[in-house]
């Protein structure tokens, strides 16, 4: 093909010389090289590791005579194979890390300015890359089978490697001044395993306390209604950013992995506390709270009472034994297993024990509420308030996912309060 040939762009056909591919490479390599630098050296990702950091650093400093070398000397099937392969990472990558971020906060973070360019740059590098490959195929009528082949790359590619970088690298929710209904103080403390986590806490005024941990991503402004609910009753809050969340240290884990020393660390803070009562301790979790509440009830003691509102699971396990229907597991199944697969190679922890095997270990009685709503979650809640070890009790919400405080607050903190005082404080709640 001559410089003077049309570049058929695809899905479309743009009669542009052959210089375009280079020009699009070229810019969108510059743009992602630019925020390789911003990344690694100016505004360096809260969420990513020293080694993260380096190898940022390394990519930025080689990026420039490697796309040089790469326009220079390659094939027309390499180029495209690379340019599909970095183009899917930085979109992937920009999604994920800035684009939800500022979704998720509602503000944009310094990276953010090149980040997003970033995203739409890797968009870009992806579609010069898709074609180059449609265009390498020598017989035209060979290259619709590159569509069911991007669907399986869709599948078990994309969608896993887009979910473990985000269960990763989730942006932190930013943590703002909240009215709880009583004065509070900012604490820290520090796990077992050296982690220091922080949060609010408002002493008690009838000797017993909860500690509150919020869903996947989020930060203690999630639990902020909870808190407030059980504040009016009299009892001692602690409401803290679990670890790699909110304004707390370590790793990022979205799914919760490893986290359980979380809600052990924050039931011996409150134990140490001269307003409670250490006999009088118990933990409510929302979603990802709800599994380490579990998981923390399974493998230590100094809860009094447990409440799990919307345990819905984080591993390939807990899908299963959610029982999703044949239809939905084979798209779903493999984008679980692959996404599971790199958590695992990305943060080194092993997935966690199945919920289910958690739940007969838990002694203490636990209130577990699920979404009448959700299938998945009606199915494995119902399975897990069955097999408990303990005392157990079964709400199922008429409402979607944790959202039974919002939509029924009055019934919620009825039987919410009805089981702490019951457990806490020895009566029945009014």
């Amino acid at each position: 093909m001559t410089t003077t040939q049309s570049l058929q762009l695809f899905p479309l056909t743009l009669s542009r010389p052959r210089g375009l591919a280079r020009l699009l490479t070229a810019a969108a390599g510059g743009v992602i090289w630019l925020h390789l630098l911003d990344a690694s050296i100016v505004h360096p990702q809260v969420n990513a590791t020293l080694g993260e950091h380096l190898l940022l650093a390394l990519l930025a400093l080689a990026a420039a005579p490697l796309a040089y070398l790469g326009q220079q000397r390659l094939g027309r099937a390499l180029r495209g194979a690379i340019s599909s392969i970095v183009g899917l990472v930085a979109f992937v990558s920009g999604v994920v890390l800035h684009v939800a971020g500022i979704i998720r906060n509602d503000e944009w973070v310094r990276s953010d300015f090149t980040g997003v360019p970033m995203a739409l740059a890797g968009l870009a590098l992806l579609v010069v890359g898709v074609t180059l490959l449609t265009l390498a195929i020598p017989r035209r009528r060979y290259r619709l089978l590159m569509i069911p082949g991007a669907v399986f790359a869709l599948v078990l590619v994309v969608a896993p490697a887009g979910a473990a970088t985000f269960i990763t690298h989730v942006p932190r929710t930013v943590v703002h001044a909240e009215e709880l209904g009583a004065a509070y103080e900012e604490v820290a403390f520090e796990t077992s395993d050296g982690v220091t986590l922080r949060g609010w806490y408002v002493p008690s005024t009838n000797g017993a306390a909860v500690a509150l941990l919020h869903g996947s991503g989020g930060a203690r402004t999630g639990v902020v209604e909870h808190a407030r609910m059980l504040i009016r009753h009299g009892y001692g809050v602690l409401a803290f950013d679990s670890r790699g969340h909110g304004e707390s240290d370590g790793a990022t884990v979205a799914t919760g992995w490893g986290a359980r020393e979380d809600f052990v660390a924050a039931a011996r803070y409150l134990a140490d506390r001269p307003d409670v009562d250490p006999a009088r301790i118990g933990i409510l979790g929302s979603s990802m709270g709800a599994e380490l509440a579990i998981e923390a009830a399974a493998h230590a003691n100094g809860f009094a009472a447990v409440v799990a509102d919307g345990p819905s699971g984080r591993t390939l396990a807990d899908g299963l034994d959610s029982s999703p229907p044949v239809a939905d597991s084979v798209v779903w199944l493999p984008i679980l297993l692959g996404s599971e697969l790199l958590v695992t190679v990305l943060t080194g922890e092993p997935a966690p024990p199945p919920l289910l095997d958690l739940a007969p270990r838990v002694d203490e009685p636990v209130l577990y509420i699920a979404s009448a709503q959700e299938p998945y979650e009606r199915v494995l809640v119902t399975k897990l308030a069955a097999a408990s070890g303990g005392p157990s009790e079964l709400w199922l919400v008429d409402a979607g996912h944790t959202q039974g405080l919002k939509q029924f607050p009055a019934e919620y903190e009825r039987r919410v309060i009805e089981f702490f005082d019951r457990l806490l404080l020895g009566t029945e709640g009014e």
